[in-house]
């Protein structure tokens, strides 16, 4: 390649012609001929020439010129502290605080003159690095050079401290400064309420009030983020009538109104954080973003969607962050095909090219946690670079999976490759182990983490190792475990314990643990539950009416008594069905055997904005099986619920109330309240549907090598055996899918749709 011609002229006035040369430079080779100019003219020995040689050199946006502009400062004798502190704003301005730091020291060394812009930059150098032991050493030496009582170096102290999180540093600072700006008070309520002391952040506003001076945006942001750390609703409105009252937001400030929605947000007042983004004069993607995870964090999801899809066509381009929220926001959802279609929206539009290991670590979370760990795994192995959390996400997905083995051999690589594990690997590795049965292996995981790494083990790895032992029979090595723990064991240890002695029929052991158990107290209605059912194990009926009796005298109802859900399509029309039982009034000895339900129906239309509405109904759905069909039928039809997925939806109510009457807790109810919520209306997100594939047509083949699992039944799939494979590649024992796609009609594993009659299209089901 050829070099570039020479831009020198030997007939001109040589200053003039280097200042010249120098404003038009913008290739390095041009740079270097202007510096061999400089040289042989002589100019770099007039300190006053030189200065103005620094400065032209420093202004070029090219990566040469902050080193030729040190090189002709090292040459020149009796430059004045300007010219040092141009070379060290433009190291700064380049992203180079260590040659800013190294250029400061050396300036120390020679001994010049500094001022305050001087020790200000070199503030911020630290900063940047960050570098706190320097960044003390360089306050030592302001207060020693006379420096100490100037606003702008103190303020710049502070931001550095609050930016280290030194808050009784920034404190003291603060305080032994004798005139404080606005600008001061500022950055000191920005760092209380950055690193989470919101308290402070509002005591500090209140006595920067009671000085006498006024809150600008940047102060309304900072207590406003105090604000929704607190979720304290009445004074995040305070603030908000006192911007209005001040009128200190303009049509160009989004930054207050990004705040105010994100306040109202987290305080769950979601008509005003919508009233605020509707009246916005002029909205950026952090807007949208702030919106948008407003909707999800508050459970509005397909109201997120909806506003997602709005701002794609406004030509508003999301960032990374937003992406990140919609990924967040899908996993409420659990389904393989949203997963699939937002993988695809982020490759499409070009966020995975970036590299970027959040964006990479948010996808394989979403994949594993969808049902689609082979995704998962595909993304993790073309990372280029891994951080300890996307070998934590890779290892609990596949935990997640019932894949221990797999699980157990990426810890290996991990450590192989010198990421060094953290409590939380430990506790996925353990919890794969768990679910695995893998015994000996969890016991030498457990033993590492103790011995190897010297991280002392917390309730939750205690309870994985409880967990792992209760599930393989051995419950008196659990219960040795549990004696020898570190730290008391909680009540979820000793619920664990006592329900594999009810499993197991040991009734020695399980009345030590439950005296363990009456020490500590019930908590809640699984411990009165498990209490219950142990002693009606042991024939000791007495006890298990005390139980009864101090939970009705309690008032102690089943906190979570389970739910069915059904997701249907029909004709485009989106449907689903939750089913819970709520707490029942207890039936006298004269009550029938099989109880009464009530059934409330709650009905959302989906349809933007969505409206509902509530149907009431009661029945004998166990003995009148025609009359409480006709019933539900007519509920569902007052409901708009197309008459082609009725029928489903009925199975689904009559399988989960027999279900529930069948519950020992219900076995002397009167009536029982069941909800049925539906949700009707169009699905805006339009995926491509698999073909139907029915039961009767499921593949059959023949196991191929060893170590397979069926993850129903948890026992291996002997080479050569004959086993079921789904459509989507996944193998399980005949008999175990089978039955479980009489309950579901979804993979276990990756949730894939199957249909036992092929008129009946069925979305999504879970039960």
């Amino acid at each position: 390649m050829s070099p570039k011609p020479s831009i020198i002229k030997s007939n001109c006035n040589p200053f003039d012609e280097i200042t010249s040369l120098l404003q038009k430079c913008k290739h390095k080779d041009h740079l270097h001929q202007i510096h061999a100019r400089i040289v042989t003219t002589g100019l770099v020995r007039k300190p006053s020439v030189a200065s103005k040689l620094v400065a032209s050199l420093v202004s070029i946006p090219l990566p040469a010129t902050n080193s030729a502009a040190r090189s002709i400062a090292d040459g020149v004798k009796g430059l004045d502290s300007y010219t040092w502190n141009t070379i060290i704003r433009g190291h700064l301005a380049g992203n180079q605080p260590k040659e800013a730091l190294l250029v400061y020291s050396h300036v120390r060394g020679k001994g010049l003159e500094v001022d305050s812009y001087t020790l200000q930059f070199a503030i911020k150098a630290c900063r940047l690095m960050p570098l706190v032991l320097e960044g003390k050493q360089l306050h030592n030496q302001i207060l020693k050079l006379g420096f100490g009582s100037e606003i702008i170096i103190q303020t710049s102290l502070v931001n550095m401290y609050g930016f280290f999180g030194e808050l009784e540093c920034m404190q003291q600072v603060f305080d032994e400064t004798p005139q404080r700006d606005l600008v001061m008070w500022n950055s000191v309520v920005a760092a209380y309420s950055q690193h989470n002391f919101p308290y402070m952040a509002l005591a500090v506003a209140s006595a920067m009030a009671r000085e006498g001076l006024r809150l600008n945006g940047s102060s309304v942001v900072s207590l406003l983020s105090a604000c929704s750390f607190l979720k304290a609703i009445r004074k995040g409105k305070e603030v908000h009538g006192y911007v209005i009252r001040g009128q200190l937001v303009d049509n160009h400030d989004v930054f207050v109104y990004n705040a105010l929605i994100s306040m109202y947000s987290r305080c769950g007042v979601l008509s005003s954080a919508r009233r605020i983004f509707q009246t916005m004069p002029m909205k950026n993607v952090v807007s949208w973003t702030s919106m948008i995870n407003c909707y999800s964090d508050n459970d509005h999801l397909k109201e997120a969607f909806w506003l997602f899809e709005q701002m794609e066509s406004e030509k508003i381009k999301p960032d990374e962050i937003t992406i990140l929220g919609v990924i967040s926001m899908s996993l409420k959802f659990r389904s393989f095909k949203i997963a699939e279609w937002i993988d695809r929206y982020v490759e499409r539009n070009g966020f995975r090219s970036t590299g970027s290991i959040a964006m990479l670590n948010a996808l394989m979370d979403m994949h594993a946690k969808c049902g689609n760990i082979k995704k998962a795994c595909e993304i993790f192995d073309g990372m280029e670079q891994k951080s300890l959390m996307s070998w934590t996400t890779i290892i609990h997905g596949l935990a997640m999976h019932s894949d221990g083995k797999q699980a157990l051999a990426m810890f290996s690589q991990m450590q192989r490759e010198g990421c060094k594990p953290d409590g939380v690997v430990f506790l996925n590795i353990l919890s794969a182990c768990s679910h695995a049965g893998m015994v000996v292996e969890a016991r030498n995981c457990f033993n590492s983490m103790v011995n190897d790494y010297h991280m002392k083990p917390r309730m939750e790895h205690c309870g994985c190792m409880v967990d792992l032992l209760c599930r393989a029979g051995l419950v008196s090595e659990a219960f040795e475990f549990v004696q020898t723990m570190p730290d008391k064991p909680d009540a979820m240890i000793w619920r664990m314990l006592l329900g594999a002695c009810q499993g197991q029929g040991d009734g020695s052991l399980a009345r030590r643990i439950l005296s363990q158990l009456r020490e500590i107290g019930p908590k809640n209605s699984r411990d009165y539950g498990l209490l219950s059912n142990l002693y009606a194990a042991m024939d000791e009926w007495d006890n298990v009416k005390e139980i009864r009796r101090e939970m009705k005298e309690k008032g102690v109802i089943k906190e979570d008594p389970g739910s069915s859900s059904i997701e249907m399509s029909s004709n485009g029309v989106f449907t689903s069905c939750e089913v819970w039982q709520e707490d029942s009034e207890l039936a006298d000895d004269s009550s029938p055997t099989k109880p009464e339900f009530l059934i409330d129906m709650y009905v959302q239309y989906s349809r933007y904005p969505p409206s509902f509405h509530e149907f009431k109904e009661q029945c004998h759905i166990l003995t009148e099986r025609i009359t409480s069909w006709s019933v539900i039928s007519n509920m569902l039809s007052q409901a708009s619920v197309p008459y082609q997925v009725q029928p489903s939806m009925i199975q689904v109510i009559s399988t989960r109330a027999r279900e529930i009457a069948s519950h020992p807790e219900n076995m002397n109810r009167k009536t029982i309240r069941m909800v049925v919520h539906l949700t009707i209306g169009d699905y805006m997100l339009q995926f491509v549907r698999t073909k139907s594939t029915s039961i009767e047509e499921l593949e059959r083949v023949k196991i191929e090598g060893c170590g397979k699992q069926c993850v129903i039944c948890l026992e291996e799939m002997q080479c050569g055996s004959e086993a079921i494979r789904m459509p989507c590649s996944h193998e399980y024992h005949e008999s175990c899918i089978v039955k479980w796609l009489k309950m579901s009609l979804l993979c276990p594993l990756c949730r894939f749709e199957m249909s036992a009659n092929p008129h009946d299209k069925l979305f999504v089901a879970s039960f």
